[in-house]
Order: C-alpha cells, then structure tokens, then sequence
C-alpha cells in the first residue's frame, strides 16, 4: 500500500520529547502563542510530502519514505545507547551522522529555502537574458539543437517580466528540492569525521 502521510522529523525522534505524564507532545508555531498537543504520529508530518512524479508519469509516494525509514531504525536503538551513555563504535557513528545529515536536509524549512534560492536565480538569469533578447534566443536554439529538447518561451514574455519583474512570482517544483537528499551520505561523511 503506498505510504502518503511522510513525517520530516521521524515519530521515534519525537517520542524523546513527549510529555510522560500525557504520552503528548506540546507544539506551538513560531510566531503564533496558541499552544496545542498532538502524538508524535500526528505531528511534524505532510501528505504526499516526499512523493514525486516519476519519467513515465506515475507517482512514487514511498521510494523517499523507504530510504528514511531505513536511516530511522538504524539510529533509533543507538539514541537509546546514547541516552544509556554507552560507548558508541564507528559503525553507529556512521548511522548517527547518515541520520543527522537526513535531518538538516529533509525538513521544510530547508527545502522552502532551496526553491526561493533557485528562484531567485531564475528570476535574476531571466531578466538578464531578456534584456539581451537576441543573446537568450541563441543560447535557446543552441541547447535545443544539443538536447533535442524544444523549448517555447515567448520573447515577448521575457522582456514583460524583465520591465516589471515584480508582478510575477517564480515558483519552484517542490520536486526539485527533493534532489538535494542526494547529498545526505556527503553531509554524512563530514559529520562522520568531525571530531
């Protein structure tokens, strides 16, 4: 069955917060004073928040929720040593770091700065090359001839959005954030050997 409820900050790392006397967890929004409970299974999660549409059409809804549950119950028991103050090996140093790295990129924080950054990008890469109408039109044609894709981007919108770029917004495909889970075992690595 496909897993649509994906959690970005895992039920067993909530748990280590609960209240014991109500097995809640005590949530608030930053900016906002009203304070509510919630059970680490209904908290910290989006529907359909690590799913994406694959290069046939179809939708992957677990293959990102697999991989995190993966990196999960590999570090849980070792929170608990941890926690016991027991000595670590090298290989759960290795876990702790694969599972920290997944934590500073999965959460919505950081993928909602990853989509403004590349707007900002494409936002600044378009009015640049729309000011240089005959310059973007080449570099148009040149990776089209290159990649075989085409490529339909009215010249006159171009320069519309150069001259008020501030009527438009930019919006990243919240997919394109999902690709930096790439760099989780890179992160991992330099976690792993800080000392």
């Amino acid at each position: 069955m496909a897993k649509k409820r994906h959690h970005y900050i895992p039920e067993f790392y909530l748990k280590g917060f609960a209240d014991p006397y109500k097995e809640c967890i005590w949530v608030y929004e930053k900016g906002n004073s009203n304070i509510f409970s919630s059970s680490p299974k209904n908290i910290a999660i989006e529907k359909h928040y690590y799913s994406f549409t694959k290069e046939d059409g179809s939708k992957d809804t677990d293959s990102f929720e697999n991989l995190f549950a993966e990196i999960e119950s590999n570090a849980a028991p070792i929170f608990m040593q941890i926690h016991d103050k027991n000595k670590l090996t090298e290989e759960d140093k290795a876990h702790v770091a694969l599972f920290l790295a997944s934590m500073l990129l999965r959460v919505p924080n950081h993928r909602k700065n990853i989509e403004n950054a590349h707007a900002e990008i494409i936002k600044r890469f378009t009015k640049t090359w729309a000011s240089n109408t005959k310059g973007f039109e080449a570099s148009l044609r040149k990776y089209e001839q290159e990649t075989g894709n085409k490529i339909d981007i009215p010249v006159k919108d171009l320069q519309e959005f150069a001259a008020d770029e501030n009527r438009y917004d930019i919006a990243v495909n919240p997919q394109f954030s999902l690709g930096m889970i790439k760099s989780v075992p890179e992160i991992a690595n330099i976690l792993r050997n800080m000392t």
